[in-house]
């Protein structure tokens, strides 16, 4: 017989995922008390470079509407209604679809997690603990043991069912390992990004469209740009983390001046008044994270980034993550009180999903840091684009089944496949090949012109 628990959870982090989760649970007439290590994001600023953006697509609209939150936050947030290549003979613009009426939503992170906080509040059942990390945790004792950031105070407590929504570096799954419950795989890329932020005039908008993801990509060097409310405009810079052109050789106002003068002239400009931002920050390394088990018996469970951390290039961190809070609470509603079926079934339905998901992230990275410079690989991105404009119920893109659609990410990545297949034995290469050559006779005489008007 499955003994009925009290309805109460804690929930290691108080970042996106775990506060989004509390508040699926509190509609559920859970009790829940969060411990987070840091102190409440209300007190920090809105604009730091630890405070990077965020891109909701449909996935994460879908979790926050399910709460009666999404209106709310989407007036904090700008629209995208496709990407601005910024490439050596002017601007390509790529909308994400026109007559689907496709879009992602910019927002600050530090914005959305007030958001989530000041819901919270509205739940007398959520308690937050801020400035509380856990240090240990005995999963056979079902105990933690919590440590106050500012006192060193020590407080030791029982729990009945506990959730890791605690990072990358989370302290409940490093738990489970230490046990031999689970295994996980860290795996770290030598690129890495630091984020910049380029004001707008005071008595102008920023100097970027606004509508747009703004992609500048060079073979060793890519920056991403996203307009924000607030008249401010994130640039989210990636390079090796060593070697030469790296963040490594970029210690100083000259050699920063000289790199980005060099490879990215329309954008050095803005840059200018942010190296002291650039030089100050340590860089982030691009991280995957592939956890072989995310539950351990009937006690405790992992989500988000604790579970499956992705690198950014496909928007999908916090996206996945507020997915997360979705299954989980449909897995609690058609399991509970059987808490090892709730967690089983979760694991189950997400696992095979974030691991394609993590893979996808990977194969993109090479995508903008290597190919948008090819006219090749141009050239099919607009083809792609084309077949899905006029056969958008026949053809996708990669991009829009994994950002555009809530198709389950293994789901996604298998159609695309499928289709992809499909459209090439018709003859898409044919027309990828036709594109090229229009653009590369293009350009031919585009520089052709160039330099007689030169002479």
């Amino acid at each position: 017989m499955i003994k009925m628990p009290d309805k109460k959870v804690t929930i290691i982090g108080a970042g996106m995922g775990g506060s989004l989760l509390a508040i699926y649970l509190a509609r559920r007439n859970f009790d829940v008390e969060i411990y987070e290590s840091r102190e409440s994001v209300e007190n920090l600023p809105v604009v730091s470079y630890k405070s990077i953006n965020q891109s909701l697509c449909v996935r994460g609209i879908r979790a926050l509407q399910e709460v009666h939150l999404w209106d709310e936050v989407k007036k904090l947030c700008t629209r995208e209604a496709g990407r601005i290549i910024h490439q050596k003979n002017g601007l390509l613009y790529q909308a994400y679809g026109e007559k689907q009426g496709l879009a992602e939503w910019s927002i600050n992170r530090n914005d959305l997690n007030r958001a989530l906080t000041s819901e919270m509040k509205k739940y007398p059942t959520i308690t937050t603990h801020y400035n509380e990390r856990c240090l240990e945790i005995d999963v056979e004792k079902r105990e933690i043991e919590l440590e106050h950031t500012t006192t060193k105070a020590r407080s030791r407590l029982r729990v009945e069912f506990l959730v890791g929504a605690d990072g990358i570096h989370s302290a409940v799954r490093k738990a489970m390992e230490q046990e031999g419950h689970v295994t996980s795989k860290l795996e770290t890329m030598d690129w890495g990004y630091k984020n910049m932020y380029i004001k707008g005039p005071q008595d102008g908008v920023v100097p970027f469209q606004r509508n747009a993801f703004h992609l500048w990509s060079k073979k060793h060097a890519a920056v991403f740009g996203i307009p924000n409310r607030g008249n401010f405009f994130t640039c989210t810079i990636t390079l090796p983390l060593t070697g030469p052109d790296s963040f490594e050789s970029i210690q100083d106002k000259p050699s920063f001046e000289k790199f980005f003068s060099e490879y990215f002239p329309d954008l050095y400009p803005h840059l200018v008044p942010c190296v002291e931002d650039f030089l100050s920050q340590p860089a982030t390394p691009f991280t995957s994270l592939y956890t072989s088990k995310w539950y351990y018996r009937d006690f405790c469970t992992l989500l988000g980034d604790a579970a499956h951390a992705v690198t950014i290039f496909y928007g999908q961190g916090i996206n996945a993550a507020f997915e997360d809070c979705r299954i989980f609470a449909e897995c609690l509603d058609l399991y509970y009180p059987d808490l090892e079926t709730v967690f089983q079934m979760f694991e189950t339905r997400r696992k095979p999903d974030t691991d394609v998901l993590a893979d996808v992230c990977k194969a993109r990275f090479i995508d903008l840091k290597d190919r948008y410079e090819s006219p090749w690989f141009v050239s099919r991105s607009n083809v792609e684009m084309l077949l899905e404009n006029y056969f958008p119920t026949k053809f996708h893109s990669l991009y829009t089944l994994i950002v555009h659609t809530t198709m389950s990410y293994a789901g996604a990545y298998k159609r695309y496949r499928k289709e992809r297949h499909f459209v090439r034995s018709l003859g898409m290469d044919a027309l990828v090949l036709g594109y090229t050559l229009t653009y590369v006779v293009r350009d031919f005489f585009r520089k052709l012109q160039k330099s007689e008007n030169a002479s």
